[in-house]
């Protein structure tokens, strides 16, 4: 067991700089050959400790130096240790270990390439599994993240490297790049300001240095990290992007190289992010004025071929979520630019164009109009030029995308004139195609397109395209059962393109290639199915035996997708007679329970979404809910009861950090969304169904949810899903669900109080349905729970964005018990008060809608606006006074709003000016403004 004493590493203690092997167990000398490392075991003697007489890490991780025949098996030993959690070992000896491993990057030590990449990835699989050990290392930050960044920055400065003329593939041995992905993977374990602290500084040095290197070290460093540190990067964008922005002009192509490749990559990982208050993306707001012109002249960058195309697509990046008002002053110059590169000889810089003008029509209705006739006939001679060779097929797929989006934009009265040609030279690729060719996958993508565009004048061309799309969703999953033993590396073709899913008892391989395939042609079939009812109907029949056969739980992205198209479909079969197509209507009842019967209410993570499904099934005109009543209820009760008893679970967990509490805290709101999506389900069969729910479910759904309700729990979401589901009772059954207050009324009590948005809201809604729905069975709970409930609407926490929608449903729910409830002790003038304060809703639109609806039906009708006082109905005036103006998004509740002010003006002038009169002088102004 040689342990190598390196320069810098151990936990602070003086180590020798020599770099020279240490022999620590003289009595193992001569027996390497006696260690069987084909079976290395945690209690081999050769790797325990001298002091405790545990297993050692280090020691194990000196066979990297000392015995480089058994590097490998070594290595995966010890990440495979860490990945099942058997840590100790390791963080005795954690900054030797991360020591060695920064020097692993540096190749101190003469060791294998491929050993190298292998030791440095343990370091990502440490901080996945345990982040603390890691982020607590000095190593990681003196040594291993500053030997990350400089390996990212080991380019080939050679000028012929960035004029190749074909995209560039890193080699599996490139340390660059297996370095950039460990950097990536501890972005994302590691908290977010622990990387930019860390790697920030040198990254910062990087761009202002004047060595190649470090630019590219730094440029790469920010593409590697910039995903899973966002959140502390957001607070120093302007300083980065400053110094990045020059790098676009950088006299030296693999630089710009690199500083296209952050851009693009920057812009992704910001895409979500909004400006405050708008719908604007907040990246492309702030940084287009230098970005957008830097990306536009590396575009004309001809003599670089790689690098010309990498600004397309940083271009085409930057562009897609565009606000259309920020692209209109360069909007000419792209698509010029666009345009003429269509010419290029080269198929990386054409690829690379048309990927950059799809993205530009992806997310910009409309710009194409005026430049159709300048894009489409080159793009559709693209598509026209036989094959070169394989790496053709992706352009051809491209090309297909690209017209798909750009008919998108225009509409089908600007694109009729190409359809015949487009979807002819569609039939030609399809024909051309391989079996199992991932290709298809732009193709199936481009038809769903078009049945979207064309809607039903898509039906002429589902003769051709429907039988296809059939024969692929009928062909078995390409699937091998793994012997013990067996892994996907044994099977055919690429490893990448398989991958082993666990099934009962069994170990399957599924080949991911033709399962995208699928995906793709169901998508298309639920675009079909949902633009094109007329010409899907030849096809009804075998399209819902289809389903039946993608919808199966070992492809769960197809079962996913398939799942979508349902509704659909059953909408069609819902449109024939009922006579001729009895048959028909029954295989659709028939799909739908077979759809409830493949959510799996194991993996919660999944079950929404089908869930979601299921629910647009269910809420369909013509729809025979009373024959899925008893699967259905089933299904949900499972759900149900799986929730229950995950949160029993959350309730004993012990955390050692607070990434794993967040980690299990996300993965419990997860969950509580498939609840939400079953309550939907609830909510529909209690609308279809009525009593026949409340007498033979809901005892047994309240079974499953009061005990929920009724104990501590870990995460205050978990008791949404019980809220809800007895929310909904309410609102179908009134004062029937009486019975059933105890099961629920702590919760709410306690819910009005907790650190929660959705848990606060939820049980305000409640709040305010049992004044609405009640009919007065509970006026004595209202009248005990409102000065709590005022309480809490008062807590200053509620004035943050966070709590805004809580405060809505607060308001809405006052108005509810002033309304309904007099006896509770809330006086209608206070609760127009409080809407005043809260009003106009700025972000439950659909609460917006109840309230304003509701005061519009009341000052319509003479017997309600007769309760108003003057000043009260003046209130009321007041308060669509100033919500008007900023229901921008609402023009019919704008309009409501303004004929029930003018009806009671002209029907009761007497009670409008006695209501006017109350007001003063601005405020009158704002209500004749209306």
């Amino acid at each position: 067991a040689l342990i190598p004493v390196m320069a810098g590493g151990g936990n602070g203690d003086e180590s020798d700089d020599s770099g020279e092997w240490e022999d620590v167990d003289d009595a193992n000398d001569g027996d390497e050959d006696e260690v069987d490392l084909g079976d290395i075991v945690v209690d081999d003697p050769r790797f325990e400790c001298d002091e405790c007489g545990e297993f050692c890490a280090l020691k194990l991780v000196g066979m990297v130096y000392t015995r480089p025949e058994c590097a490998n098996v070594a290595i995966a030993f010890l990440g495979a240790n860490i990945s099942e959690g058997e840590v100790a070992s390791v963080t005795a000896h954690r900054d030797q270990i991360i020591g060695f491993i920064a020097d692993a990057v540096h190749d101190g030590q003469d060791i294998d390439a491929e050993v190298r990449l292998d030791f440095i990835d343990v370091l990502a699989t440490l901080a996945e599994s345990h982040p603390g050990v890691v982020r607590g290392s000095p190593a990681t930050r003196d040594q291993a993240i500053p030997a990350l960044i400089a390996a990212v920055g080991e380019a080939d400065f050679d000028p012929a490297w960035c004029a190749a003329k074909t995209a560039f593939e890193p080699d599996e041995l490139d340390m660059p790049d297996r370095a950039g992905q460990v950097l990536d993977r501890l972005s994302v374990a590691l908290e977010s300001n622990y990387m930019v602290a860390t790697a920030g500084p040198l990254i910062m040095a990087g761009l202002d240095s004047d060595e190649l290197a470090d630019k590219v070290g730094a440029l790469a460093t920010i593409t590697s990290i910039a995903e899973g540190s966002a959140v502390a990067l957001a607070h120093h964008l302007d300083s980065v992007v400053a110094a990045m922005v020059p790098l676009l002009a950088d006299p030296h192509p693999r630089v710009r190289w690199g500083a296209c490749g952050a851009f693009g990559q920057i812009v992704q990982d910001f895409e979500d992010v909004k400006e405050e208050g708008s719908n604007v993306h907040m990246f492309q707001s702030r940084y287009h004025a230098s970005v957008v012109p830097a990306l536009l002249a590396i575009t004309s960058d001809a003599a670089n071929p790689r690098v010309q195309a990498f600004g397309l697509s940083a271009l085409g990046n930057f562009v897609e979520n565009m606000d259309e008002s920020i692209l209109a002053p360069y909007l000419n110059d792209v698509l010029l630019q666009l345009g003429s590169l269509l010419a290029s000889e080269h198929r990386i810089v054409l690829e690379s164009t048309i990927t950059c003008i799809a993205a530009t029509a992806s997310s910009n209705e409309g710009i194409f109009q005026d430049a159709y006739p300048y894009f489409m006939p080159p793009l559709i001679q693209v598509l026209e030029s036989p094959p070169i060779d394989e790496s053709w097929w992706e352009l051809r797929g491209k090309t297909i995308e690209c017209i798909t989006f750009i008919a998108t934009s225009v509409g089908k009265e600007v694109f009729s004139a190409d359809v015949a040609k487009v979807l002819e030279l569609f039939r030609i690729v399809r024909e051309a195609l391989k079996e199992g060719d991932a290709h298809g996958i732009y193709l199936w993508a481009g038809y769903a397109r078009l049945a979207e565009v064309l809607e039903e004048d898509f039906a002429p061309y589902t003769e051709d395209v429907m039988p296809h799309i059939l024969e692929i969703l009928n062909k078995p999953p390409r699937i091998h059962s793994l012997e013990p033993g067996q892994n996907i590396e044994d099977l055919p073709g690429d490893e990448d393109d398989w991958e082993e899913v666990q099934l009962e008892d069994r170990t399957l391989a599924i080949n991911t290639r033709s399962t995208e395939v699928r995906v793709a042609a169901a998508a298309a079939l639920s675009l079909v199915s949902d633009h094109c009812a007329a010409g899907l109907r030849p096809y009804l029949r075998a399209a819902v035996d289809a389903m039946v056969h993608a919808i199966n739980p070992i492809e769960i992205e197809l079962r996913d997708i398939a799942g979508e198209a349902v509704p659909f479909l059953i909408k069609c079969a819902l449109g024939l007679d009922v006579d001729e197509h009895a048959q028909l209507r029954r295989d659709a009842v028939n799909l739908y329970n077979h759809l409830i019967a493949q959510v799996d209410e194991e993996n919660l993570e999944t079950a929404g979404a089908m869930l979601g499904c299921c629910h647009s099934c269910l809420i369909l005109d013509g729809f025979d809910c009373e024959a899925v009543v008893e699967s259905t209820m089933e299904k949900l009760k499972a759900v149900f009861r799986s929730q229950s008893a995950r949160s029993e679970e959350y309730r004993y967990m012990e955390f050692e950090e607070q990434e794993e509490l967040d980690l299990v805290k996300a993965e419990a709101t997860t969950y509580t969304e498939a609840g939400d999506a079953g309550v939907l389900i609830f909510e529909a069969l209690c609308d279809s169904l009525g009593q026949q729910i409340l007498d033979a479910h809901f005892v047994g759904v309240d079974e499953i949810v009061r005990p929920v309700l009724g104990a501590p729990c870990r995460f205050a979401v978990e008791h949404n899903t019980g809220l809800l589901i007895y929310t909904t009772a309410i609102e179908a059954f009134g004062p029937l669900i009486r019975p059933y207050l105890d099961h629920f009324k702590g919760a709410m009590l306690r819910s009005l109080t907790v650190d929660e948005p959705s848990t606060r809201q939820t049980g305000m809604y409640l709040f305010g349905s049992l004044a609405k729905h009640g009919q007065g069975a509970f006026d004595d709970v209202l009248m005990e729970m409102t000065p709590n409930f005022l309480g809490a609407m008062t807590d200053s926490s509620l004035q943050t964005p966070r709590f805004e929608e809580c405060v809505e449903n607060g308001a809405s729910a006052i108005f509810y018990v002033a309304l309904f409830s007099p006896a509770a002790g809330v006086a209608m003038e206070d609760a127009l008060e409080t809407l005043v304060q809260v009003l106009p809703f700025t972000r439950d639109l659909l609460e917006a809608e109840r309230i304003y609806t509701h005061l519009c039906e009341m000052i319509a009708s003479p017997e309600s606006r007769a309760s108003f006082s003057p000043e009260q109905l003046g209130i009321v005036l007041v308060t669509f006074a100033k919500a008007i103006g900023k229901l921008t998004d609402e023009a019919n509740l704008r309009d409501c709003i303004a004929e029930s002010v003018s009806q009671l003006k002209v029907d009761e002038p007497a009670i409008f000016e006695a209501a006017m009169s109350t007001l003063d002088e601005d405020e009158s102004k704002l209500v004749n403004e209306i």
